[in-house]
């Protein structure tokens, strides 16, 4: 917690002490006493025994009690006036506090009835001793841990934990009597009205701190833990409300759970890989790894998240690692794990409640006792609930509608209780999930860069070993390295052979499973069952599982396909997992491994036969295809580990590029090297899906697309980047950012390419379509140092000589710069969501001071048209300038109105916006001196509301600024009675009427003209109202 000195009655008796001590000797001090009648009585309480720091003691605590600290100040001051500079202040202004003001409680506290411990971070040992035994106790207890900061998030953590505790408890020591956080925590507890237990746990020897304690703490009964504390903590406890019990024990055992370690696999790689850092990046961002955040803190502050990988990238440690997290939090927050897998189409809440059994504590066995018991349980409890559903892919496909539809309902019914689901990222469930009462974060998980693969692999090797593995994976194999689980079987087959390393992800797993069964030969286990027969029973099992789109069966399902004794020496082995329950171990992928050596003989098979005659061709289509299964997201790990150890690499991947590009794209990613030709078949089929009216087929597109060089498949990238679903448009979009300019270049040029074939109204509807996900330049936002901002195109207005306002000749202007577009929905939403946007007063102060322009200050108005891209309407002229005001600091410029040439941005004035719409010879429209309904939506277009800006680019003006006839009329920075020759003369405090320019979609032509005014009161907000902004060129 940040210390600064205690303010008592608005001084500073830190600094107090330190000008008296730094300016006056012992002898000194006794004579300013003796000499000056306001402080003869403390001279008179001196004895000679007495040093400097007790006498300067007697001096503040009169001075406090008689209220003289202002003449002894002046004493000081004249004593010593370079010291007096040099120490101060002596007061604090109790109107400007030194740290901005606790912000009010959440609505909805994640803990709820525990207890608050206030304290100095010196004073740490001691608070963590009395955490521990509160918590062994079963009482929860909030503390700020690992030294977080005092940001915003923390600040109302603060806040929250105070409101929501049942009592507080105040460490008394003379580090947490001078701490500005004990101060406050305490007068928060005050405010609401909270049971205050002050602990004594070190003397207050000071003068001054007693003063302080006695202000902060009057009349408050304390407990004194300074003697025997193991003898006082039982009187404390007394006073302490009664734990909670049940749950805490439930997180415990979780807690332990999690952190065993048993004999096998599954612990071990868990261990291995809780070294390596898990980020992810938002799925809806275009998956691009240049947006990273730690996934687990993405978890802690979501209330719906679903969580995609690859195959062995860390979803299910994840999950693990974030639950362990949640139960040994202080307080626990409660998580229940489900493994998805093994969902039979019952109801969630029944499995919510089986797990809470699991843990056999009495508390909690009484109370649940049903279904239904538990739901109630769920809204009464006083902790968080985290529910973390991992492997929605693994759910069976009969069950898989039921199980969308509890976590919708689960949903629903604990909004205020966090949900987390993990899928792989080609399985569909997931899509079907997310959206209406599933409104999630969809994020990806990232694998691992070569740095954190190298600090692993030297952790677990020695660091010589760890450099000469390294050196010798090629670029292919170090690639299978950035995904955790390969990069542990890559260890793995190093330490195994000293030198050979696999060359694929087939064979990395090939290696895994001979050496597997190889110890149980050199153990002398199982001698009575040959290692081929039990890779037969394998491959039978994983081959029947996954054709049932199982990855665990019940132990006499399994036996349908191994008998009893064989099933017995592989659970042994530690390649299959369970009781009642068996699954593959350590993973999923190992199934897919022997279901990929099931398999190998029939699709070679399958792809070598020689080119069918028409009758053959549809006989066979009555016929099972083995190769058929690539076009399903459960068979695609099967088929790139296939493409490992099958005998012919680039016939099978030209087979599946028939069937599906992107898995092909994959099976020569990470399977065996193929030749070019192959590759080009590749590319061609994938070009091929561009055009295919299926969603899922263009997201293959993307997929195989992203793993060619850019350049070679920019145009094919360019139409997809406008695609209609998101999934597709995103990826797409943003592998054409990456291309700097050149990408942002045909992404306009495709955009134009497209609309200018259609009529107005399809124009706005396609604009509508794309609204979400629009990627061009100057109509979204952008992310800074200082959040999301908007992306202004910016378009030079240059000073090119007379020109013609309002059919007479100007002189000429200053250049300058205007956005391309009226600042969009989207754009304008950034400075509402900012926590110093909109509301902060500072945007607003200094406008007209009357009851209608407060009203604009209080909320904004709702948008009519809700489309991203779409101007923002039902703006006043007030709401532009803060917006100008505010986005103006953002970037590094002032906001003051009475300079405005200080600003960065601003509203245009009526000169600069009819400048920048007719260019020099002053056209009637911006595009010429006639009407055209093909370049601007007027009331003639017939669309009826906004579009999306930029749907008319043959109506921009000469400059190549668009959207200056029609859509939304601009607000202008001009006073219309009195305008002002140029923004720096333009008075802003005014409430004057202001000018408006450009027409709009509900007005007519003549409305449209480049020469026509308008003009309004500030205050109005209309939907045929926005503004665009300008700024000084080349900023």
């Amino acid at each position: 917690m940040t210390e600064r000195s205690h303010s008592n009655k608005g001084f500073n008796l830190k600094n107090i002490r330190t000008l008296l001590t730094k300016s006056f000797t012992d002898g000194e001090l006794r004579r300013l006493c003796y000499d000056n009648p306001n402080f003869r009585p403390v001279y008179d309480q001196l004895s000679s025994e007495m040093g400097k720091d007790k006498v300067i003691d007697k001096l503040i605590e009169y001075a406090d009690k008689t209220e003289r600290f202002e003449n002894l100040l002046d004493l000081a001051k004249e004593h010593n006036p370079k010291g007096y500079e040099i120490y101060q202040p002596y007061t604090t202004l109790t109107d400007s506090p030194a740290s901005p003001p606790l912000p009010d409680p959440s609505p909805n506290p994640r803990l709820r009835d525990h207890i608050f411990i206030s304290y100095a971070h010196e004073d740490r040992p001691f608070v963590d001793r009395l955490g521990e035994d509160l918590r062994r106790r079963g009482h929860i207890v909030w503390l700020d841990f690992e030294g977080i900061k005092g940001g915003e998030v923390w600040r109302q953590s603060i806040v929250d934990g105070i409101h929501a505790s049942a009592v507080m408890l105040v460490v008394i020591t003379p580090k947490a009597i001078n701490s500005e956080w004990v101060t406050l925590e305490v007068e928060k507890a005050r405010e609401f009205k909270k049971p205050i237990i002050p602990l004594i746990v070190k003397n207050l020897k000071s003068p001054a701190d007693q003063i302080t304690y006695r202000r902060l703490l009057t009349g408050i009964q304390f407990r004194n833990l300074m003697g025997d504390y193991d003898a006082a903590l039982p009187q404390l406890l007394a006073d302490l409300p009664s734990p909670q019990a049940g749950l805490p024990g439930y997180c415990q055992k979780l807690i332990a759970r999690l952190a065993e370690a048993p004999w096998g696999l599954d612990h071990y790689i868990q261990e291995q890989t809780k070294l390596l850092p898990i980020y992810s990046s938002p799925y809806d961002e275009g998956l691009s790894q240049t947006i990273s955040e730690n996934l687990l803190h993405r978890l802690w502050h979501s209330s719906r998240t679903i969580v995609l990988g690859e195959p062995g990238v860390g979803k299910s440690v994840a999950l693990e690692r974030f639950a362990w997290e949640l139960a040994s939090n202080n307080p626990p927050i409660v998580p229940v794990i489900i493994n998805l897998r093994e969902y039979d189409g019952a109801a969630l809440l029944e499995w919510v409640r089986l797990k809470l059994l699991e843990s056999d504590e009495k508390p909690i066995r009484d109370r649940l006792q049903s279904s239904e018991d538990t739901k109630q349980f769920l809204h009464e409890m006083p902790f968080t609930f985290y529910l973390l559903l991992d492997g929605l892919n693994e759910v069976r496909p009969k069950y898989r509608e039921s199980a969308i539809r509890e976590i919708r309902q689960m949903s629903l019914a604990y909004p205020g209780h966090p949900i987390v689901v993990t899928s792989r990222i080609q399985d569909e469930s997931w899509r079907e999930l997310r959206g209406g009462s599933f409104d999630a974060k969809t994020v990806v998980i990232q694998t691992i860069t070569e740095t954190q693969a190298q600090a692993f692999l030297a952790a677990h090797l020695k660091n010589s070993e760890a450099a000469v593995l390294w050196q010798k994976l090629d670029t292919r194999m170090r690639g299978l390295a950035s995904t955790p689980m390969l990069l542990w079987l890559i260890k793995e087959a190093w330490l195994e052979t000293r030198g050979r390393i696999p060359g694929n992800r087939g064979e990395l797993y090939a290696n895994f499973i001979t050496h597997m069964l190889r110890r149980d030969d050199d153990r002398k286990l199982n001698k009575t069952i040959s290692r081929g027969k039990r890779i037969r029973a394998l491959k039978a099992l994983a081959l029947a599982m996954h054709q049932d789109e199982a990855v665990s069966w019940t132990r006499q399902q399994v036996q349908t396909v191994v008998d009893k004794q064989t099933l017995e020496a592989l659970l042994a082995n530690g390649l299959l997992l369970g009781e009642d329950v068996i699954r593959f171990a350590p993973h999923q992928t190992v199934q897919e491994h022997f279901a990929a050596r099931a398999i190998k003989k029939e699709v070679e098979q399958a792809i070598n036969k020689p080119p069918l005659a028409w009758w053959q061709r549809l006989a066979s289509k009555l016929e099972r295809n083995i190769l058929d299964q690539a076009a399903n997201a459960w068979w695609a790990e099967t088929f790139i580990q296939l493409a490992g150890i099958t005998d012919d690499p680039n016939t099978l991947a030209q087979k599946v590029a028939e069937i599906n590009p992107w898995l092909a794209w994959w099976c020569v990613q990470e399977g065996q090297k193929v030749r070019s030709d192959t590759k080009r078949v590749i590319q061609a089929k994938s070009e091929l899906l561009v055009d295919s009216d299926r969603v899922q087929d263009r997201r293959n597109a993307v997929q195989a697309l992203l793993q060619l060089p850019r350049t070679r498949v920019i145009n094919h990238l360019a139409k997809l980047a406008f695609d209609t679903a998101p999934s597709v448009s995103k990826p797409s979009r943003q592998a054409l950012y990456e291309l700097g300019e050149t990408g942002k270049k045909i992404i306009t040029q495709t955009f134009v390419s497209r609309i200018t074939s259609y009529k107005p109204t399809k124009r706005a509807e396609y604009g509508r379509q794309i609204a979400e996900h629009d990627p061009r330049t100057g109509v979204g936002t952008i992310g800074s140092s200082g959040g999301t901002l908007p992306d202004i195109d910016w378009i030079l207005i240059p000073d090119d000589g007379e020109w013609i306002y309002q059919d007479k000749k100007h002189p000429g202007m200053s250049s300058f710069e205007i956005s391309r577009y009226p600042v969009t929905y989207v754009q304008f939403q950034t400075f509402i969501d900012d926590r110093e946007g909109f509301k902060d007063r500072r945007w607003w102060d200094g406008l007209a001071d009357d009851e209608y322009r407060h009203r604009n200050q209080r909320e904004p108005a709702k948008q009519a048209f809700k489309f991203w891209n779409h101007p923002r309407e039902r703006v006043s002229w007030y709401d532009a300038i803060a917006f100008c005001r505010w986005l103006s600091w953002r970037l590094g410029g002032g906001y003051n109105l009475d300079n405005i040439t200080a600003w960065v941005v601003r509203l245009p004035t009526e000169l600069e916006w009819e400048k920048a719409a007719r260019g020099a010879s002053g056209q009637a429209y911006p595009y010429g001196k006639s009407f055209d309904v093909m370049k601007g939506n007027t009331y003639e277009t017939g669309i009826g509301q906004t579009s999306a800006v930029g749907l008319f680019p043959q109506g921009a003006s000469p400059y190549g600024v668009e959207e200056m006839s029609g859509n939304v009329w601009e607000w202008c920075l001009t006073n219309y009675e009195y305008p002002a020759p140029n923004a720096a003369k333009e008075n802003i405090r005014s409430d004057a009427r202001r000018v408006l320019r450009g027409g709009s979609w509900k007005h007519p032509q003549f409305n449209a003209r480049a020469t026509y005014r308008v003009f309004n009161p500030p205050i109005l907000r209309i939907n045929t109202y926005g503004f665009r902004v300008c700024r000084p060129p080349s900023l």
